[in-house]
C-alpha cells in the first residue's frame, strides 16, 4: 500500500490509496491553525494590556435588618451536687446517691434518659498549708448533669426536685428554639426586603441603575435568654416551699444582610 504520492513527490498521502491517515493529518493541521490563531490573539490581547489598570466595576451596598419573634419551646438547665468527707470513697459514694436520686426523680416526673446527659464529674483533694506544710484535709466529689425539658410546663417541677434531693448546684437556666431555621428565613426575608427597600429609594434620587446583586453577606442575631441561679429561683441549697415560676417570655430572631449592586 503506497503512503506517499510518489507521482507529485509530496508527503500528502494519496486520498484514494489511504483516505483515513489522509484524514486524520488534515485534522491535525486544521487543529494546529486554530491553535496558533488564539495563541496569537491572547498574546496581543496581553500586550495590550501591559501598564493599565483594570476596569473599576462601580458598586454600591445596603443594609438591611429583619426581625421576628418566637416562643421559646425548649428549656435546658445543668443541675449538680458537690460534697466533701475526709475519706475519698465516702465523699464519693454521698456524691453518687445525690445525683442517682435526682435522676431517678427526673425521670419520675417526665423527663426522658436521652435528655438526661452527664456533663461533668470530678474528685479532688483538700488542702491545708498551715505551718508552711501542704496537707490532706479531705476530698470533694462534684457531678453534674445537663438536663433538657421538652415540656416548659415541668421546668417549675425539675427545679422543684433539685432541692428536694438536696442537690446544691444549678448553673444556669436557658430557653431556647429548638428549630429556629425558620424563623431565621423569615427574618432574613424581611432584612432582604429592607436593603431592597433603600436600593429602590436611592436609585430613584441618585438617578442611577442598579443592575445585578455582585455580594451577599448575612449576620444573625437575637435578644438573651433569660438565666436563673439558685438563688434567683429560691433554692439556695434548702428545699422550697412553692415551685418556683418561670417565665419562658419570647425570642427574637433577628437577621442583618448587605446587598452589593453593580452600577450601570
Amino acid at each position: 500500500m503506497a503512503i506517499l504520492n510518489n507521482d507529485k513527490g509530496g508527503f500528502w498521502p494519496n486520498w484514494r490509496e489511504n483516505r483515513l491517515f489522509a484524514l486524520l493529518l488534515g485534522i491535525l493541521i486544521v487543529y494546529l491553525i486554530v491553535f496558533l490563531a488564539f495563541a496569537i490573539k491572547n498574546e496581543a490581547l496581553q500586550s495590550n494590556a501591559i501598564g493599565k489598570a483594570p476596569a473599576e466595576r462601580k458598586t454600591i451596598s445596603f443594609d438591611g435588618t429583619g426581625k421576628v419573634v418566637g416562643a421559646p419551646d425548649i428549656a435546658t438547665a445543668d443541675l449538680g451536687m458537690t460534697t466533701q468527707d475526709k475519706d475519698v470513697q465516702t465523699a464519693l459514694k454521698n456524691n453518687n446517691q445525690k445525683i442517682n436520686d435526682l435522676i431517678a426523680r427526673l425521670k419520675q416526673i417526665g423527663i426522658p434518659a436521652a435528655d438526661i446527659q452527664t456533663s461533668q464529674f470530678n474528685v479532688s483533694p483538700n488542702y491545708d498549708y498551715s505551718n508552711n506544710r501542704q496537707t490532706i484535709t479531705g476530698y470533694t466529689a462534684s457531678q453534674s448533669v445537663t438536663v433538657k425539658v421538652r415540656n416548659l410546663e415541668l421546668v417549675s417541677s425539675v427545679l422543684d426536685t433539685v432541692g428536694v434531693v438536696g442537690a446544691n448546684q444549678v448553673s444556669g437556666l436557658n430557653f431556647t428554639i429548638d428549630h429556629p431555621e425558620q424563623l431565621q428565613a423569615q427574618a432574613r426575608e424581611k432584612a432582604i426586603a429592607d436593603a431592597m427597600d433603600k436600593a429602590s429609594i436611592l436609585e430613584k434620587q441618585l438617578g442611577i441603575k442598579l443592575t445585578r446583586v455582585v455580594n451577599f453577606s448575612e449576620s444573625n442575631g437575637g435578644s438573651p435568654m433569660p438565666y436563673y441561679t439558685m438563688d434567683k429561683v429560691g433554692m439556695g441549697g434548702g428545699v422550697p416551699a412553692v415551685a418556683p415560676s418561670i417565665q419562658t417570655g419570647s425570642q427574637d430572631i433577628a437577621s442583618n444582610v448587605t446587598l452589593t449592586f453593580e452600577i450601570q
